[in-house]
């Protein structure tokens, strides 16, 4: 028979303790206050060419910067030109990069305008040839119908001209032997 082991519990975390016995659940959330963010110094604001006037400084060792802050408009030109902004490496494959994904995105693009493309032809393709199934009965009982009264037309016309060519020749019927009554006016 195979011995059997007991699992052992794992040891407590020392550091759990700690943090249950020094943390209150009940504190209210803490919110940093101006106090805490590093007070502007001349050298600061020289460094980063924030616009001061010296001699402004509050007891606090906060400083008061200028209310204008001149920011130039640089033009696409100077932006893009190395000479003024030259390219890093990074910024060079990150460039070549994009210009990578751009290409891709283009023949996604493309393929799925060719695919909508092919569906909607699809689609037409298969509506028209549900209407041809669903019209070629309705033509050809059209056709039907058009032979049967030209056969019944010339039937007719066929009885027309031997009934006229007998009363041609034998004008002997009553009714078409008699004249009209026309009253002829008195002198």
């Amino acid at each position: 028979m195979a011995k059997k082991t007991l699992a052992t519990k794992a040891p407590a975390s020392p550091r759990k303790d700690k943090l249950s016995k020094t943390l209150n659940v009940d504190a209210p959330p803490y919110i940093p206050t101006l106090g805490w963010k590093t007070p502007l110094t001349d050298d600061l604001i020289w460094t980063a060419g924030l616009p001061y006037t010296p001699g402004t400084q509050k007891h606090d060792g906060f400083v008061i910067l200028d209310q204008v802050i001149d920011y130039r408009e640089v033009p696409d030109e100077e932006l893009f030109d190395p000479a003024f902004y030259p390219f890093t490496q990074t910024d060079l494959r990150e460039l070549e990069m994009c210009e990578q994904m751009n290409e891709l995105l283009a023949e996604l693009e493309i393929l799925d305008l060719q695919e909508e493309l092919h569906r909607k032809m699809h689609d037409k393709c298969l509506e028209l040839q549900d209407n041809r199934r669903s019209e070629e009965p309705m033509i050809q009982n059209i056709l039907k119908r058009t032979t049967k009264t030209e056969q019944a037309l010339y039937l007719t016309q066929k009885a027309n001209k031997s009934i006229n060519f007998k009363h041609q020749d034998h004008g002997k019927t009553p009714r078409f032997s008699r004249q009209i009554y026309q009253p002829r006016a008195c002198n």
